[in-house]
């Protein structure tokens, strides 16, 4: 599976991703989720993992940056994006 990580946390190396087939979040819960534990990595970087979990969490294993910088503003994006009005409709004429 790919992603963006739209949340990270340098000191315990988790890591929320948003996966390319657009399903469940993904979290990466420690170090021990990363391919290499001491790779750097950032918010907006586009990542490869293997997906695992059950039912209820979708969970990150083997997680490796692929590019950094890839979409920056993505969690902003999917955060604040207002919502789009509800189109009027016109009387036939």
């Amino acid at each position: 599976m790919r992603g963006v990580i739209i949340w990270f946390c340098s000191d315990t190396r988790q890591a929320v991703v948003w996966c390319d087939d657009s399903g469940d979040l993904a979290y990466a819960r420690d170090a021990a989720a990363w391919l290499d534990p001491a790779a750097a990595a950032s918010v907006g970087d586009y990542v490869a993992f293997e997906l695992g979990g059950g039912k209820a969490t979708r969970t990150c294993a083997r997680l490796q940056v692929l590019a950094t910088g890839h979409a920056p503003g993505l969690a902003r994006m999917l955060r604040d994006e207002p919502q789009p009005a509800p189109r009027r409709l016109r009387a036939c004429a």
